[in-house]
């Protein structure tokens, strides 16, 4: 498996949610948990989820964005990494069973990619 490097960090980050309607679907979590949805600066149409106006503290982040912004149908649950560059880390992916379902794409001055575990799982990776 190939070294990651000494300063390699992964961390589970955060839930990205695929709407159609991403005002509607904000609202709804609004309404259900409590939580706020303000925008993101980002390409499309994001909003950050945060659950601390609940009164609950901070935590993982959420983000809800356009199923074409997101460019899937189903929840992505995303992996931080730092200390490595992303293709190391999606090369240790497939050497341990799993597979590239979306190369690395830059996002600003970060890196987005997406990947699927043996059990067929789609994860997001963000390389900061």
């Amino acid at each position: 498996m190939p070294d990651p490097g000494p300063a390699f960090t992964a961390r589970l980050a955060s839930l990205e949610i695929p709407a159609d309607d991403t005002a509607a679907l904000a609202r709804f979590y609004a309404d259900a948990f409590g939580w706020s949805a303000g925008p993101v600066a980002r390409s499309g149409d994001w909003r950050r989820l945060s659950a601390a106006s609940a009164g609950a503290g901070a935590g993982a982040e959420a983000a809800i964005a356009s199923r074409e912004a997101l460019g899937v149908e189903q929840p992505v649950a995303v992996i931080e990494i730092a200390g490595t560059p992303l293709a190391a880390v999606l090369d240790r992916v497939v050497a341990a069973g799993g597979t590239v379902e979306r190369p690395p794409r830059p996002v600003g001055r970060s890196a987005f990619a997406l990947f699927r575990d043996p059990a067929g799982n789609l994860f997001g990776l963000w390389q900061l």
